[in-house]
C-alpha cells in the first residue's frame, strides 16, 4: 500500500494486525537505534525498540537498568553514533532524562534526515557537549520522527555523568581469601570505604590487565587474559565456573562513584582434584553436583533395555 502523504509504501493495518497474531515481531522493529559499538549503546535490542515512549518498551525502567552504562565527566563533548534501519523522511531528536526516564529536556536541535531515498542501514553521527548532570541513573533518548509528524520511534542509552572532581580511588580491599570447596571457588573480603562496588576477575596465569576508570564492566566481560566474574557490593562470592585441579589466580577491584578503581588485590587458589574421571566407577566430581551410577547402574539399563526389545515375546505377560 502506497501513503500517498509521502509517496512510500506501507504495510495495511490489516496485514500488520493479521502478522502480529501469528507472532511475528518483524512489524514492530526499530526504524533507527543507537548503535551497539557506540559510547551510548542502547538499552534494548531491535527487536524490544518500539513505538512506546518514553523508551520504546513496556518493560519498567528499572527492570533494565542493570545493562552496561556509558561513564562521562560533566561537560564532555560525546559522539552519538546511531542507525537507520528503515527508510522515513523527518528528523532526529535527542532529550536526557536526570533519572527513571522522566523530566526529558532536549539536549540538541533536531538533526535532519540526509540520507532519504538511499539503501539502508544509514550511518549517522552528532557530537553534544554534556552540561547536564551530575546523575547516576540518567538517560539520553533518541527520537526518529517520521515525516517530522510527531510519530516517534525510540532509543535510549542508560548513562552515568560524574563530576570528575573525585580522582583519587578506593582503598583495597581487606582480608581477601580464595579456597577451594566442593561446589567452586570461594572468596570472601572485606569492603573499603568510599566503595560503589567490586568487581571480580578470574585467570588461569598472572593478570596481565588493570581496569580503566569510567568503564561500566559486566560480569562475562574480559579484562587482559581475564574474565570478570562478579560485580556487584557484596563481601564474598562463590565461583562455581571452574575446573577441577586447576591453578586460578583472582584480583578483587573497587571502585568508586566517579568510576575511579584501585589496584585491586589477588589471590592463588588451585582447585581440587576430580574424583570422578571419566570413566570411573563412581563418586562425585568436585566441581559438579553429578554423581557416578557405578556398573550395576548400567547393567540395570541394558537388562531394560533387552526387554523393552523383545516385548513381543512376552505380549501374554504384559
Amino acid at each position: 500500500m502506497i501513503n500517498r502523504s509521502t509517496g512510500k509504501r506501507r504495510t495495511s493495518p490489516i496485514i500488520l494486525a493479521g502478522l502480529m497474531s501469528l507472532g511475528y515481531t518483524g512489524a514492530v522493529y526499530a526504524h533507527a537505534q543507537f548503535t551497539t559499538d557506540s559510547a551510548t549503546p542502547p538499552r534494548y535490542n531491535t527487536s524490544q525498540i518500539k513505538q512506546v515512549g518514553p523508551c520504546g518498551s513496556e518493560a519498567t525502567w528499572a527492570s533494565y537498568r542493570t545493562n552496561r552504562k556509558g561513564i562521562f565527566v560533566q561537560g564532555e563533548t560525546i559522539a552519538l553514533d546511531w542507525m537507520e534501519t528503515v527508510d522515513h523522511r523527518g528528523s532526529y531528536e535527542f532529550d536526557f532524562s536526570p533519572a527513571n526516564d522522566e523530566g526529558f529536556v532536549e539536549l540538541i536541535p533536531p538533526v535532519a534526515d540526509t540520507q532519504d531515498n538511499t539503501p539502508t542501514p544509514h550511518y549517522y553521527s552528532q557530537t553534544v557537549q554534556l552540561n547536564v548532570g551530575p546523575c547516576d541513573a540518567c538517560t539520553l533518548r533518541m527520537r526518529q520522527n517520521m515525516d517530522n509528524l510527531k510519530n516517534y520511534y525510540y532509543s535510549c542509552a542508560d548513562i552515568v555523568i560524574v563530576s570528575g572532581s573525585d580522582v583519587t580511588p578506593p582503598q583495597e580491599v581487606s582480608g581477601l581469601t580464595a579456597s577451594s570447596a566442593a561446589n567452586g571457588v570461594q572468596l570472601a573480603w572485606s569492603n573499603p570505604t568510599d566503595t560503589k562496588g567490586i568487581i571480580v576477575v578470574r585467570s588461569t596465569a598472572t593478570m596481565s590487565a588493570q581496569p580503566s576508570n569510567r568503564t561500566d564492566y559486566l560480569t562475562g566481560d574480559s579484562l587482559g587474559n581475564a574474565q570478570v566474574v562478579y560485580k556487584g557490593t557484596g563481601t564474598g562470592f562463590t565461583d562455581t565456573g571452574v575446573a577441577a585441579d586447576t591453578d586460578y589466580t583472582y584480583a578483587v577491584f573497587a571502585y568508586d562513584s566517579d568510576y575511579n578503581y584501585n589496584s585491586g588485590v589477588s589471590q592463588s587458589v588451585t582447585t581440587a582434584a576430580d574424583t570422578n574421571p571419566a570413566g570411573g566407577s563412581g563418586g562425585t566430581d568436585a566441581m559438579s553436583s553429578d554423581s557416578g551410577g557405578g556398573a550395576g547402574s548400567w547393567v540395570l539399563i541394558l537388562l531394560a533395555t533387552l526387554l523393552i526389545s523383545q516385548r513381543p515375546a512376552w505380549r501374554k505377560l504384559w
